[in-house]
């Protein structure tokens, strides 16, 4: 098992003296004080086991430090008798060496016997020991208790009290991550029924998010765009986080790995910040657009990746807290801040990347403060990452919907015109081919050149050329209909697209064209067109084919004095 106790302690003394002044004054948040009070209390008072269920506040407890690990039971139960036990302000302990003996009174002030269930809120506790007489029991991520027949995301025991008895329990807790006390007593049909709802809860969001996850790597093969990819590496990166944190691979993985459970735990972690930064290059397109910015996300990229071989290293123990404490907490917070002023600079996609990126880090950062012991959250802070998670992963999709949307557009649409460019049109001209073959439908093209179009780039510049496609452009869109396809399929050339159309019928629509394109010019360069018109045949088996006929009809009319309109097999 990683050592990671002494790497703890630094992290949390960096992290109170670097992060938590500006935390406190923005937050208004009270900074950890002495967790366990000086004396001992007179009297422990008494849990009366609850109908549902209870949680145990901490006045109803009473500790013993451990700081070596080498407290027997007796010695342990000593120490209470003799009054050395302490009383403690909050459960939430942080982050500490050694282990810490629990004593708790439980009374049954029934007039029966009653089973209930002593149950530790936090999945990922590394031991927990229960002493009861000479009953001992364990559980904990890394000491399951196997044979428990409830569910087994949560260290519990069952304990059975006689009518009105009252019994001394002694508790025995250690963990490599966040020791805290939240325990609570239930009735076993009200634990077997909430874990029920929270598992099933819990699986219901985590298929969701593995559904997203295949959606987006399909996305990927779809349209070979990198970002769905990364997005997809980071949810499913999330959903191993939000599992483990809570529980939820633990009643099957500790019997096979035991103590590897908690290496595990830090690989998912970081994944989620690597993968989270590769993700975020992605989607603000930074190698880009941004250079100087994806190199500091590139980083913290391979920082996060890192950070599990960093903090099995004792070694490293230093280095390690310094790397935890920044890809955990500090750097989430500036990336939130340079999404903000990406977005602040005109980049529409970086706002709803910015507000999901905060949301979702959010609870991460919640989450170690609580673990270093700054904040004593109650257990549903525990569920903080996923509710943050349920609420940014709608915005990255209907970000990427909306990149994917630009990318598609991007991809069929000329830039400069806005029309459909040549691979749009040659798509939508098969289709449209074969539709009005299998309907017996008419179905027209014309193609159309701007005359002389090198002498208007050659006396006016190119910027003038430009002017003058975007006119023609506004005039095809102008004249035709809803259901033509005007195109650019050139650099001088246009094409449209008539449904339900013959060649007349077209031929009439390209003088329209003609006469419209004279009415608008209202300064220089003034140019003409001329268009050839092709109705499609029996041979026109590609629309290259019919793309190719009205080509000859549109040189026709070039050869007649351009600034005319030909129709394909007529002189």
């Amino acid at each position: 098992m990683i050592d990671k106790m002494n790497l703890s302690i630094f992290y949390v003394r960096i992290f109170r003296l670097s992060v938590l002044p500006v935390i406190a004054l923005i937050m208004g948040l009270v900074i950890a004080s002495t967790s366990l009070g000086s004396g001992a209390a007179e009297h422990q008072p008494t849990v009366e086991l609850p109908q549902l269920q209870i949680r145990l506040a901490p006045h109803q407890l009473r500790l013993v430090e451990d700081p070596l690990g080498t407290l027997t039971v007796v010695d342990a139960a000593a120490r209470f008798e003799s009054g050395q036990g302490q009383t403690t302000e909050r459960l939430n302990l942080g982050l500490r060496d050694g282990a810490i003996w629990v004593s708790l009174h439980l009374r049954n002030a029934s007039r029966q016997a009653r089973d209930v269930i002593v149950s530790h809120e936090y999945a990922p506790i590394d031991e927990l020991y229960l002493f009861d007489g000479d009953l001992a029991q364990r559980a904990g991520d890394s000491l399951i208790n196997a044979d428990s027949p409830f569910l087994r995301r949560l260290a519990h025991f069952s304990v059975r009290l006689d009518a009105n008895e009252t019994r001394a329990l002694l508790l025995r807790l250690r963990s490599s991550s966040n020791l805290n006390l939240s325990l609570s007593v239930y009735s076993p049909e009200y634990f077997v029924a909430s874990e029920t709802l929270l598992v099933g809860a819990y699986s219901v969001f985590l298929g969701a998010v593995l559904a997203a996850a295949v959606f987006l790597i399909l996305s990927f093969f779809f349209y070979r765009e990198p970002t769905p990819l990364a997005l997809a590496g980071y949810l499913l990166s999330f959903a191993a986080y939000v599992a483990f944190l809570n529980g939820l691979f633990t009643p099957w993985l500790s019997p096979l790995v035991g103590e590897r459970t908690n290496d595990l735990h830090l690989v998912a972690i970081g994944m989620l910040y690597g993968s989270g930064a590769l993700f975020y290059r992605h989607a603000l397109r930074l190698p880009d657009r941004h250079p100087r910015l994806d190199r500091w996300m590139l980083s913290l990229q391979w920082l996060g990746f890192a950070l599990p071989l960093v903090l099995s290293v004792p070694a490293l123990r230093v280095p390690a807290g310094l790397v935890y404490l920044f890809v955990t907490g500090v750097a989430p917070l500036i990336n939130s801040a340079l999404a903000v002023w990406l977005w602040r600079r005109g980049d529409s996609f970086a706002g709803v990347f910015a507000v999901g990126w905060l949301v979702a880090h959010l609870g991460a950062l919640l989450n170690t403060l609580r673990i270093g012991g700054t904040l004593d959250l109650p257990p549903i802070a525990l569920h903080l990452p996923a509710i943050g998670g349920a609420i940014a992963i709608p915005c990255f999709a209907w970000g990427i919907a909306r990149l994917l949307s630009r990318e598609r557009t991007m991809a069929y649409t000329d830039a400069l015109t806005g029309l459909a460019n040549r691979h749009r049109f040659e798509i939508v001209a098969a289709e449209e081919m074969n539709r009005a073959r299998r309907y017996d439908r008419r179905l027209s093209l014309v193609v159309l050149d701007a005359d002389h179009f090198k002498r208007v780039n050659d006396d006016y510049g190119h910027a003038a050329g430009d002017r003058a496609l975007r006119t023609v452009a506004s005039v095809m869109q102008t004249v035709g209909r809803e259901a033509d396809l005007p195109a650019r399929v050139g650099g001088e050339e246009f094409a449209m697209l008539l449904l339900e159309t013959d060649a007349r019928q077209a031929a009439k629509v390209a003088q329209r064209l003609r006469e419209h394109l004279a009415t608008v010019q209202v300064m220089e360069p003034r140019i003409t067109i001329s268009a050839g018109v092709a109705e499609l045949s029996p041979d026109d088996n590609t629309p290259a084919a019919l793309l190719a006929r009205a080509d000859e009809a549109l040189y026709a009319a070039k050869d007649a004095g351009r600034d005319c309109v030909k129709i394909a097999g007529e002189e």
